[in-house]
């Protein structure tokens, strides 16, 4: 399945200053991840920052977006 971009909301986000957007899933959580994918976010590794969990660790970049 194709990969579709975050559109309209992440492109909104964008324009307030945000630097990129993020998303973690604990790594049993199937659709999480592939919601994660399916915006076109890309993943960065495995991380315990947030909630003392080991957590998946996905983001997008306004470069990311399609121009």
């Amino acid at each position: 399945m194709p990969r579709k971009p975050a559109g309209p909301l992440a492109a909104w986000a964008f324009t307030q200053e945000i630097d990129e957007l993020v998303a973690v899933a604990r790594p049993t959580n199937v659709r999480a991840i592939a919601t994660a994918k399916r915006l076109g976010m890309e993943w960065v590794g495995e991380t315990t920052k947030y909630y003392e969990l080991r957590l998946q660790d996905y983001r997008i970049r306004p470069s990311d977006l399609p121009r």
